[in-house]
């Protein structure tokens, strides 16, 4: 199993694609199963099997659901100990840290959580971390439909 990179597309800036670079397996032609979930590429999460596909809007296709959310925390500082607050937090319900991204901007943690432990506990996670640490907002990557940010995609159900 060697981890590679899979390039998904997060976004359009003046016309031209930007895309992220996402840990992944390669499981087939076009097809690859995440190994950590994306930062800014939506809809996906860590273990999710896709398919890339130039007919699709975003890129690709979903091949098969991992069973994991997404979930993005925006910082406008964030120390080490931040992170490792954030990340116990996490933990504590069963996710993980991934990963994160640093600009001048800001900082973006990025975070895989079984949905078996239901959003009540994502939710009160997040809420234990934005009440403890400088959280500018969080939001979930893969649980809302791309085209408009509020229809749930409803994979869970």
């Amino acid at each position: 199993m060697e981890i590679t990179e899979v390039k998904l597309l997060m976004d359009h800036i003046d016309g031209k694609p930007i895309y992220e670079a996402v840990p992944a397996v390669r499981t087939g032609d076009n097809q690859y199963r995440l190994t950590g979930s994306p930062g800014f590429a939506p809809g996906v999460a860590c273990g999710d099997e896709i398919e890339l596909s130039l007919s699709e809007r975003i890129g690709y296709r979903i091949l098969k659901r991992s069973g994991n959310v997404c979930v993005q925390l925006f910082f406008n500082r964030c120390s080490f100990e931040d992170r490792q607050a954030a990340a116990t937090i996490v933990e504590a319900i069963g996710g993980r840290l991934d990963g994160g991204k640093d600009s001048d901007a800001g900082h973006l943690l990025i975070f895989t959580i079984p949905i078996s432990v239901g959003f009540r506990a994502i939710e009160q996670a997040m809420a234990d971390v934005s009440a403890r640490l400088p959280v500018d907002r969080w939001m979930y990557g893969n649980v809302y439909d791309t085209k408009d940010g509020v229809t749930p995609l409803n994979w869970w159900l």
